[in-house]
């Protein structure tokens, strides 16, 4: 089976990925419409549960849509696959990825235990590829400059940090996202994480 761990480095800094998505809900799409006219990453296939709800989309993006993520895996022009999925899925997913040489990006959280999370990233550390989690509000403006204003030494040592995340969005009592299974500690796992991540990222490793 073909895998993406024995691309050159050279190579990987210039060729375009050719990526499946996983998962077709609002994020998933969003994905998809926000990588249109990347010079580096495509969007070639699409996994869904339900492919008769996302056919529409997937034929105005040029997207091979399956039910299954074995396809995805199995195909070879297939590169990296991005998880869009329910939380509880994430680490199975990215083993299974890992297993078939391909480079995963998930959306966080990317395990909901320790143990999980271990078993992911070793399973992707012993492939030698790449696992990329999605805490996309690093690259916020206002983020991007504190972590700057830090970087210079002007406020000394950190010793302590607070974070607040509060916008209007909704979760829908209907979506998978309100179950227990999936949110075992509720907002954190929704929107405390990005904060968590941040938090990590302007005080460095913790100890």
């Amino acid at each position: 089976m073909p895998n993406a761990a024995t691309d050159k480095p050279e190579d990987r800094k210039t060729k375009m990925i050719n990526a499946a998505i996983v998962g077709l809900g609002w994020w998933g799409q969003n994905h998809v419409a926000a990588s249109r006219g990347s010079e580096k990453i495509q969007f070639t296939r699409a996994v869904d549960l339900a492919p008769a709800n996302v056919q529409g989309f997937c034929d105005t993006h040029d997207l091979k849509l399956t039910a299954h993520y074995e396809d995805a895996l199995n195909d070879p022009d297939i590169d990296a696959v991005v998880l869009v999925t329910p939380h509880s899925q994430h680490s199975d997913q990215i083993v299974a990825g890992a297993a078939a040489g391909k480079h995963v990006l998930t959306e966080k959280p990317f395990a909901l235990n320790k143990a999980d999370g271990e078993r992911a990233a070793n399973a992707m550390k012993a492939s030698g590829l790449t696992l990329g989690i999605g805490h996309n509000y690093r690259y916020g403006p206002a983020i991007q400059e504190i972590k700057r204003i830090i970087g210079t030494g002007d406020l000394g040592d950190i010793h302590h940090i607070e974070a607040n995340l509060s916008h209007q969005g909704q979760i829908g009592v209907e979506g998978w996202r309100r179950a227990t299974a999936e949110a075992p500690t509720g907002g954190i796992v929704h929107f405390g994480a990005h904060m968590i991540d941040i938090m990590c990222w302007y005080g460095g490793p913790m100890r």
